[in-house]
């Protein structure tokens, strides 16, 4: 099958035409289909080689890619799309002619262009939803249960300077008592489980400033 006609030294020399700017393949995957390019000469007999842009290399295959073209030739190619891979590529075959000195190339499309601009719709379950709005809930509330604890340890902790106020005012206040007894010559006998609840505490400021204050540190 013709699917190409390239006409070489016929404006002048070294000259690239093609009959078609873009030619189309329509190919499923795991396809292939082998069409030919015919190259006519106008001047004197030389080389034309045929190569592909990078990504046409595994979908388009030269039988022979440097044909020796006296007048006309015709270069068989096959083009194939894989299995599992792309549905659709487009790019360049690519004529070079005068050992070099002049390239030129026309576009290719193989395979089907709707297809791979199919697009796929997928339906979102409504419980997935649900869940997912439950399970945000549910960490939200652990965060908010977890700030909560927090502020109660937080209210709970009793800063040294506060403490340390504390044992002065406890210190302070037996002092008067015992200087006033001392003045005034009256005598009070305190408590047994009083004098224990005072020391209990007065035992507990103390140990609190030792561990708090920053002289251990």
């Amino acid at each position: 099958m013709l699917l190409q006609q390239v006409h070489i030294n016929r404006l002048e020399i070294n000259s690239i035409e093609f009959e078609d700017d873009i030619v189309e393949i329509p190919l499923s995957p795991g396809g292939e289909h082998s069409f030919e390019i015919a190259v006519i000469n106008y001047g004197s007999p030389t080389n034309v080689y045929f190569s592909t842009s990078d990504n046409l290399k595994d979908h388009i295959t030269f039988l022979e890619d440097n044909p020796y073209v006296r007048h006309e030739e015709y270069v068989p190619v096959i083009s194939h799309l894989p299995i599992g891979g792309e549905e659709f590529v487009k790019g360049e075959i690519y004529v070079t002619v005068g050992y070099g000195s002049r390239t030129s190339g026309f576009s290719i499309k193989i395979g089907s262009e709707k297809s791979a601009n199919i697009s796929v719709e997928v339906d979102v379950d409504d419980h997935i939803t649900v869940d997912n709005k439950f399970e945000m809930n549910r960490n939200s509330n652990k965060g908010d249960s977890g700030s909560t604890a927090y502020s109660i340890k937080s209210s709970l902790d009793v800063s040294p300077r506060i403490a340390l106020l504390i044992a002065g005012v406890l210190i302070a206040s037996f002092m008067i008592y015992f200087l006033s007894t001392q003045a005034t010559g009256i005598e009070y006998e305190m408590g047994f489980y009083p004098a224990v609840i005072l020391a209990i505490l007065f035992t507990a400021l103390i140990m609190y400033l030792f561990l708090k204050l920053p002289i251990n540190k």
